[in-house]
């Protein structure tokens, strides 16, 4: 074999090998870099087009629109968090990870907070702004917390809140807790996390078109994230529930 021929199959190795070595030098920027670049790949065509900015002229189909963005949640924040876990703790880690997605004993008293918190919370702070009118709607409306959005907070977890709290709180945030305060830490995730959904912010049409670009909320859900993981429950199935009750509450 030539020495060109063996040069020419050692580079790939030598990528992969420096691309490895840059992870775990650097797993935070890698984690935030990769989470950022995998979504924001598959979600820029749909804000380049007419159910975004406009600039270019097609619409991208609702099942595509849909295939996407479910895609992109699952390329991002859970393929970075694999992708740096793996370089950096190797199979146990890996192992640790995939273990954490049973956890599911709780107190009871975390199952209401779920439920409950977030609806209080969205609707007390609409009632100051809007002069009571959420309540008002909320009695109007009362069965469509049964119908729509329980319902809800059963469904999305398994297409969207398990493909995003993977990366962000099952390894974002483990890794800062080891170096900042734990509500430090999840500030800095809730808003690197609402920074990460900007493209949906951008669309104005479509199924997870949002309205205003909002980082209180993730930052908040980010706390009560912290809240329970502190509490022993590390990366468990609770924690992403309360990253789905905020979805699952915004959508009505």
């Amino acid at each position: 074999m030539s020495t060109t021929q063996m040069n020419s199959m050692s580079a790939p190795s030598t990528s992969a090998s420096s691309f490895s070595v840059w992870m775990r030098q650097h797993p935070l920027v890698a984690f935030f870099s990769i989470a950022f670049a995998g979504t924001w790949l598959l979600e820029i065509p749909m804000v380049l087009g007419q159910d975004g900015l406009g600039l270019l002229p097609y619409s991208v189909p609702m099942i595509l629109f849909i295939i996407l963005y479910i895609l992109g949640v699952f390329s991002g924040p859970t393929l970075a968090a694999y992708l740096v876990t793996n370089a950096v703790d190797g199979k146990d880690g890996m192992r640790k990870l995939f273990r954490r997605y049973g956890q599911w004993r709780v107190g009871v008293h975390w199952y209401l907070f779920v439920i409950f918190a977030f609806p209080i919370y969205y609707i007390a702070a609409g009632s100051i702004s809007l002069h009571g009118l959420p309540v008002a709607d909320l009695r109007a409306n009362w069965a469509t917390f049964f119908s729509s959005y329980l319902p809800a907070l059963l469904i999305f977890p398994a297409f969207l809140i398990w493909g995003e709290e993977t990366g962000w709180r099952g390894f974002a945030l483990t890794r800062l807790q080891e170096s900042y305060h734990p509500l430090a830490s999840s500030m800095i995730v809730g808003f690197f996390h609402g920074l990460w959904h900007l493209p949906v912010y951008l669309l104005v049409m479509g199924p997870v078109a949002s309205g205003p670009f909002d980082l209180v909320k993730f930052a908040t859900g980010g706390v009560a994230s912290c809240q329970l993981r502190s509490s022993g429950l590390g990366f468990s199935t609770m924690p992403r529930a309360v990253s789905c009750l905020q979805f699952c509450f915004t959508l009505r």
